[in-house]
């Protein structure tokens, strides 16, 4: 969304020579009829079902006014524009009907008109919605189709929430939200590379632990097992999973409270020290009552890195 206000008509302009995909993060629909302002039946269903799938997942964008052909076995691309005809007027009208789209209704939504470039009131809309943890969330004043169904965004599509997700959901707490925070520092051949945890979820983290994937590219993996080879573990351990993995896992008892961050590793990275400026550190972030979480990030020097990094939508 932020990209959408900063650049406006020129992030369409991209979409549609780009041929841009829709995602977990990203969809599009048509607006039922593009001529007319009014928020008919048909706009509330689809919009609602698109509410209902994103804050009942990760969270993102709909875009109003966009086409799409399907892809064989992947997800839906963008084929150009159907532009809406007083933008501005059907913006205003959605925004004032939005929160009873669902229930119960999400907090935080964001109605934007994006305007196309030498047109008079003409363009897409474009909704910003966050992740929820007020949910889950069902359909209300759409169409029969739609309405009091719970639906759950993925990669490709806005499917029907499975029933054991649905009752897993019904019985969520708050979540832990975790993320790494990667910094390198140092110089010449004694670059260290320190690995924290931040907790940004409302939720307690417990039994937390961090999974690096392809670190002995830069290092050699005798580095990882021997600290005489100047490898310096601070948190717990680091088990050895497999060739050019390991895990940094905490004790059973430990835990990350909300707005914490705390101390996982520090890494002497030795001769080849070099090799990790500019290289991607890879891996996943793990804890109990949460998702897998997995990141890739290039690291820089004396910078703090934080992984994974926030989606954009373009």
């Amino acid at each position: 969304m932020n990209c959408i206000e900063r650049e406006g008509w020129s992030v369409v302009d991209e979409w549609v020579r780009e041929n841009q995909p829709e995602g977990l993060h990203l969809e599009f629909k048509l607006k039922t009829t593009p001529t007319r302002p009014d928020v008919e039946p048909d706009d509330r269903a689809l919009v609602g079902k698109a509410l209902s799938g994103f804050a009942n997942v990760e969270g993102g964008v709909l875009v109003i006014g966009i086409a799409t052909r399907n892809v064989k076995g992947g997800a839906d691309k963008v084929q150009g524009v159907a532009s809406i005809t007083g933008v501005t007027a059907f913006a205003g009208k959605l925004e004032r009907d939005i929160r009873t789209l669902t229930d119960p209704p999400i907090a935080g939504l964001i109605v934007k008109p994006v305007l196309k470039a030498g047109a008079e009131d003409t363009g897409v809309v474009a909704i910003y919605v966050p992740e929820s943890d007020g949910g889950p969330h069902r359909v209300a004043n759409g169409t029969t189709d739609v309405n009091d169904r719970y639906f759950m965004r993925t990669a490709a599509s806005t499917v029907t929430m499975p029933h054991s997700l649905l009752a897993d959901r019904f019985g969520r707490q708050a979540q832990p939200k975790l993320r790494l925070l990667a910094r390198l520092h140092g110089g010449g051949a004694n670059i260290q590379l320190l690995l924290r945890l931040r907790n940004e979820g409302r939720g307690t983290a417990r039994r937390p632990a961090v999974h690096i994937i392809g670190i002995s590219n830069h290092l050699g993996w005798r580095s990882l097992t021997s600290l005489a080879r100047g490898w310096t573990i601070l948190w717990e351990r680091g088990v050895v999973v497999a060739p050019e993995e390991v895990i940094y896992q905490s004790s059973p008892s430990d835990v990350i409270y909300p707005n914490v961050t705390v101390t996982v590793a520090n890494l002497e990275a030795g001769t080849n020290a070099g090799q990790m400026l500019g290289s991607p550190l890879v891996g996943r972030i793990y804890a109990e009552d949460m998702r897998p979480v997995e990141f890739a990030g290039a690291l820089a020097l004396d910078v703090d890195t934080l992984l994974p990094s926030i989606p954009t939508e373009h």
